[in-house]
């Protein structure tokens, strides 16, 4: 795989796959403050065809709870797509129960943040996660 070139794609390109709007807009206009590009997807089959067609997405963000596929399947769907297996996913939920974050990580997620988000620490997993060419912080 080629290296990012940071002169074309200079900002983190972050994928947002969450069915709440009002919740969408929160997470993206947080995200943006601290210097991501956000694509946003409002299902789990759009995040998933997104995720498929834009190479320049860095990141995947999902809800587990979707209206067609929930985030778990979406991330199955991905680590098993060799164009896009290479992807960290986050699953970002307010399904919070014993047990929710293993299965979101036995699923193919690198990490889960509950809902409502904190994001100090949401910033902290996705910088772990990025590659370091791309990482917003030093």
């Amino acid at each position: 795989m080629d290296p990012p070139n940071l002169l074309v794609n200079p900002l983190p390109h972050l994928l947002l796959i969450e069915d709440n709007a009002a919740a969408r807009a929160n997470i993206r206009r947080m995200l943006e403050r601290y210097e991501y590009k956000v694509t946003e997807a409002p299902d789990g089959l759009t995040g998933l065809d997104t995720a498929r067609t834009d190479p320049t997405i860095d990141l995947v963000l999902t809800d587990v709870g979707l209206p067609d596929i929930d985030g778990n399947t979406v991330a199955r769907l991905i680590r098993t797509d060799p164009g896009i297996a290479h992807l960290p996913i986050i699953a970002v939920t307010a399904h919070v129960y014993v047990g929710s974050r293993e299965e979101s990580l036995s699923a193919g997620c690198n990490d889960w943040e509950p809902k409502p988000v904190n994001f100090k620490r949401l910033r902290g997993k996705i910088e772990a996660l990025l590659p370091v060419a791309l990482r917003s912080t030093p």
